[in-house]
């Protein structure tokens, strides 16, 4: 789907809320290529983002979240990235 997406987006063509979901589930399963995955949201950026298309990938990415339940009416998170020293 993602490769039928990124046509469409070159073409200057709004993506289906179907096609936009489906494009995003496939990156976020990992199924898409990293060229596929910057071909996706570069032409998507380029073109110009609707809402629906907006819509659409935000609940491609909400449904591979881990859901938290809490009782608390604050929760903290804490992300820390280290990454390791680039080497030349």
């Amino acid at each position: 789907m993602i490769r039928e997406a990124i046509v469409k987006l070159a073409n200057k063509e709004d993506l289906t809320y179907e096609m936009a979901e489906q494009s995003m589930d496939e990156i976020m399963s990992g199924q898409a290529t990293p060229v596929q995955m910057s071909a996706f949201l570069i032409a998507l950026s380029m073109k110009g983002e609707t809402i629906q298309e907006i819509t659409a990938c935000a609940k491609g990415m909400r449904n591979h979240c881990i859901k938290l339940l809490n009782d608390q009416e604050v929760l903290e998170l804490s992300l820390i990235h280290i990454s390791e020293p680039t080497r030349h």
